[in-house]
C-alpha cells in the first residue's frame, strides 16, 4: 500500500489580483498502479496516470457523476432542481456537460449565488405545481435536506409527487472540507452525520423509497422511482469529493484558530 499525494497550482491574474488557487489531494492505500506518469505531448490530452485504491473501490458515487446519470433518464419536458451546497456546485458543473452535449429539460431550478441549503423541496414543489405533467426531480445533499427537507410532507398531502434524489455523503461536506483547510488543526468540526435512511423517511410518509450504493443502481432505481407514481426518494450513498469552488474559496482565507 502507498500515499498518493497530488498538488496542482493554477496561476491566473485578473484585475492586478492573483486569483490563482493551489489544492493538494491525498489518496491512501493506493495498491496498483495502472499507468505511470508520462510526458505530455505539446498542445494535446493524455492520460497523465490511472490509480486504483480502497478509496475508489468503496461504496457510494461521486456527486459528478449522480448528477449526470439523474440527466441521462430525464427528458425534454422534465425539471431538474438543485439544492444547496456541495451538491450545488457539482450539479452545476455536470448540468454545464451534459447541456454542451445537446440535453435539453424543461426547466432547471438552482439556489443561486449563495447556494443556500434547503431550499430545494419548496422550489420543487413549486416546478410541479407550475408543471404538473412533467416529472420534477429533486437532487438534494443529505445536509440540505435536513436543512428543509420535512416540507415534503407538502408533497403527499397536496399530492404534487416529485422524486428526491439524495447526495448522502454522511455530512456537511463543503463546510468540512474547508474547516480541514482553514483550521490551525485540519480537523473538521460538527460536520458529520450518522448513516440516516432517508428512503425509510418517505415510506413512512407513505411514498416509495430506494437505497443505491453503487452508480450503476441509479438510472434504474430512478426510474422505478419515477414509475411508482409517488413522492420518492432515491438514497444515494456519495463520496464526498472536494469541489473546485470550495478549494478556490478556501485557497483565499488565512488559517485560523477559531475551533
Amino acid at each position: 500500500m502507498a500515499n498518493l499525494k497530488v498538488t496542482i497550482r493554477e496561476e491566473l491574474t485578473l484585475n492586478g489580483y492573483d486569483q490563482g488557487a493551489k489544492n493538494t489531494l491525498t489518496i491512501s492505500d493506493v495498491d496498483e498502479v495502472f499507468k505511470r506518469i508520462v510526458t505530455c505531448p505539446a498542445n494535446n490530452e493524455t492520460t497523465i496516470a490511472r490509480f486504483r485504491s480502497s478509496v475508489g473501490n468503496a461504496s457510494g458515487t461521486a456527486t459528478f457523476d449522480s448528477a449526470l446519470d439523474v440527466q441521462d433518464v430525464m427528458s425534454e419536458k422534465d425539471w431538474l432542481v438543485i439544492d444547496g451546497g456541495n451538491t450545488h456546485f457539482w450539479s452545476e458543473i455536470a448540468i454545464n456537460i451534459a447541456g454542451a452535449k445537446g440535453k435539453k429539460l424543461g426547466g432547471i431550478l438552482h439556489p443561486g449565488t449563495f447556494s443556500m441549503l434547503g431550499v430545494g423541496v419548496s422550489f420543487a414543489l413549486s416546478a410541479k405545481n407550475n408543471n404538473p405533467n412533467s416529472n420534477v426531480i429533486l437532487i438534494s445533499g443529505d445536509g440540505a435536506f435536513l436543512s428543509g427537507g420535512m416540507s415534503i410532507e407538502a408533497a403527499f398531502f397536496e399530492n404534487k409527487p416529485i422524486v428526491v434524489v439524495i447526495d448522502n455523503n454522511g455530512g456537511l461536506a463543503s463546510i468540512g472540507q474547508q474547516q480541514e483547510r482553514l483550521f490551525e488543526s485540519g480537523k473538521r468540526v460538527a460536520t458529520d452525520f450518522r448513516d440516516i435512511p432517508f428512503h425509510k423517511i418517505f415510506e413512512g410518509f407513505g411514498g416509495y423509497g430506494e437505497l443505491v450504493t453503487k452508480r450503476e443502481e441509479l438510472g434504474p432505481a430512478l426510474k422505478r422511482a419515477i414509475a411508482s407514481g409517488k413522492t420518492a426518494c432515491v438514497n444515494v450513498k456519495a463520496k464526498p469529493v472536494l469541489s473546485p469552488i470550495v478549494a478556490a474559496v478556501a485557497s483565499k482565507r488565512e488559517k485560523s484558530s477559531i475551533e
